[in-house]
């Protein structure tokens, strides 16, 4: 390799080192990026929450676009699954107490009908659940999910953008900064 070669490459090597440096800096400064969401996904930070419709528990064909303006955490889990079942009541006490700030906790359950009926109504979960399908976890994947893992959560802010994801148990104090940070403006 000649030496303008690699002068070229690493100058280029440090330009992008750089800009995720700074893009990192900026996404911190703001509130929006913490440690505990994943950082992995950070090249998909800004793209906009894909359109898609899901089924309610009763059967009622709802859209992402009926959240448009809102602060949206989506959140893919199952019955079955443990972590996912532990945060459930932290999304629906969190959903509670920023509702009127415009933020709006929508679960995707991937699971069965019945399953999914007994846990809300056992756990009292009020926040909105829709009944996943085999193109669920697909959806899931595009936001940063590349295992396919549970629980997934992606929040999206007003503009419909994706600013957090985490694979797993979601941290409540940093999902409440988070929250704080994007209904604030």
């Amino acid at each position: 390799m000649t030496a303008v070669k690699k002068h070229g490459l690493l100058a280029g090597l440090l330009i992008v080192a750089l800009g995720a440096g700074i893009g990192l800096g900026v996404m911190q400064q703001n509130g929006s990026l913490q440690r505990g969401f994943d950082t992995l996904t950070i090249k998909l930070f800004g793209q906009y929450m894909p359109e898609f419709s899901l089924s309610d528990l009763k059967g009622e064909l709802r859209s992402s676009s009926e959240w448009q303006d809102n602060v949206v955490v989506l959140n893919f889990w199952a019955t079955w699954c443990p972590p996912c079942t532990a945060e459930m009541p932290m999304f629906d006490a969190l959903q509670d107490e920023y509702e009127e700030a415009g933020v709006k906790f929508v679960g995707i359950a991937i699971d069965n009908q019945a399953d999914i009926e007994t846990f809300i109504t056992e756990k009292e979960i009020g926040y909105e659940i829709l009944m996943g399908n085999p193109d669920s976890m697909t959806l899931s994947k595009s936001l940063g999910n590349k295992n396919g893992g549970l629980p997934f959560t992606a929040v999206f802010d007003r503009a419909g953008k994706l600013v957090a994801t985490v694979v797993g148990e979601v941290p409540r104090e940093r999902l409440n900064n988070l929250l704080a940070v994007l209904t604030s403006s």
